[in-house]
């Protein structure tokens, strides 16, 4: 074979070899026939906060139902955390459909977006449903497995999209339990364990009702709770926490004696129920924060006079030392 002859058959097969590659990445993507890619990218184009009226995720052991009322989503007809709701959107904004990876039925199960294994998205735009099985987690970190309903075709979609729609009621819920402007508290009276205190504002200055001083640090960690108290969770029915009785309270009021935020919490040493008027909701408190909302009294008074008393302590045996060395020194 000459060289001449050897060179145009090298170039034939490359030719057939690059002709191949283009095929197979066309069939890749349309799985050999009217693709589902566009069908997809569709569904996540439509997901917009504005224009989404609500949306429903079936799992196999949770469901969740978002609806929007104005400006505002529920969960499961309870206030949603709004950061959670933005942060489900900014997700399907972001989300990117991949490569075809399977157009074989049997595959599903694995892949977890058959019937009875995938999470169901589900949203409505205009009144029209936008639906979509959301699957395992895929090969790469932040990916999914996906398909639409009634179709094969099975693709990777790339984006946090199965954490999202996994995420259960509870963590869709609003777990703020008071948020107040602290500039505007000049009275908190605290109960806990059956004993009683006032703190008082003059200024910028905080002292206990008479007077006494108070410890800065307690304070602020009080006002600090106040401007975003957020609860551990949810008292749910057959919880035990739910029995225990009122144990704390603490009530801020404005300067003009308006009362701007109040808390009852239930008795305990660690984790307690948690109320606020109007809010027919039942929270879960963590210890550490009953700690930092209602110190006992002992904690809220002032480090300075505790060290002032320590200090007078030691004063009194160098004046009495020194007095008696005065004594002992012979006069001349």
């Amino acid at each position: 074979m000459s060289e001449k002859t050897l060179k145009a058959l090298v170039v034939i097969l490359l030719g057939a070899v690059i002709l191949w590659g283009g095929v197979t990445l066309v069939s890749r993507w349309t799985g050999g026939g009217p693709t589902a890619a566009p069908a997809l990218a569709d569904v996540f184009q439509a997901a917009k906060a504005d224009s989404v009226t609500a949306v429903r995720i079936t799992g196999p052991k949770d469901s969740v139902s978002l609806e929007r009322k104005g400006t505002k989503w529920t969960v499961n007809d309870f206030a949603t955390d709004s950061g959670m709701v933005s942060d489900f959107f900014s997700t399907l904004r972001n989300t990117k459909i991949g490569e075809l990876v399977s157009t074989n039925p049997a595959n599903q199960a694995a892949m977890g977006v058959s019937k009875d294994s995938a999470w169901t998205l589900s949203f409505d735009v205009g009144g029209k449903a936008h639906t979509l099985l959301v699957g395992k987690t895929g090969p790469r970190y932040a990916t999914a497995y996906v398909r639409l309903p009634g179709q094969d075709r099975v693709y990777l979609a790339n984006g946090n999209l199965r954490s999202e729609v996994t995420r259960p009621v509870a963590d869709w819920r609003n777990k703020r339990i008071v948020a107040l402007d602290t500039a505007s508290v000049h009275r908190i009276e605290v109960e806990r364990d059956g004993k009683s205190y006032t703190l008082l504002r003059s200024d910028s200055t905080w002292t206990l009702a008479g007077g006494e001083a108070v410890d800065k640090t307690a304070v602020h960690d009080i006002l600090d709770e106040l401007s975003g108290l957020q609860a551990a969770g949810f008292v749910e029915k057959g919880d035990t926490l739910a029995k225990s009785p009122e144990g704390a309270h603490v009530l801020a009021l404005s300067a003009s004696g308006d009362t701007l935020g109040q808390v009852t919490l239930g008795s305990g040493k660690a984790d307690r129920w948690a109320r606020t008027p109007g809010d027919s909701v039942t929270y879960r408190l963590a210890g550490w924060r009953v700690d930092r909302l209602v110190p006992e009294r002992k904690t809220v008074v002032s480090v300075a006079k505790k060290a002032g008393g320590v200090t007078t302590a030691k004063r009194k045996p160098a004046a009495s030392t020194a007095k008696k060395k005065e004594r002992l020194t012979p006069r001349t």
